[in-house]
């Protein structure tokens, strides 16, 4: 399978939250949808994950682990 190139990529069916309500925390089951999208989304790809998203991910993995 081809990675898509940023051009190519699908548009975000998410809405994005505004820097000042990244703190707000989202339920299990956005969450999972999230992840259910990102994985359909960025899945496949071979390349690395745009800078933002990487750092959304990473943040996510943090809080995820604290919570453990």
């Amino acid at each position: 399978m081809q990675a898509l190139s940023p051009t190519n990529a699908p548009a975000a069916a998410l809405p994005f939250p505004s820097d000042n309500m990244s703190s707000q925390a989202l339920g299990s089951d956005e969450l999972q949808m999230l992840g259910d999208r990102l994985r359909l989304t960025y899945g496949s790809l071979e390349a690395p994950l745009p800078a933002r998203l990487a750092e959304l991910v990473e943040r996510f993995v943090r809080r995820e682990q604290i919570r453990e």
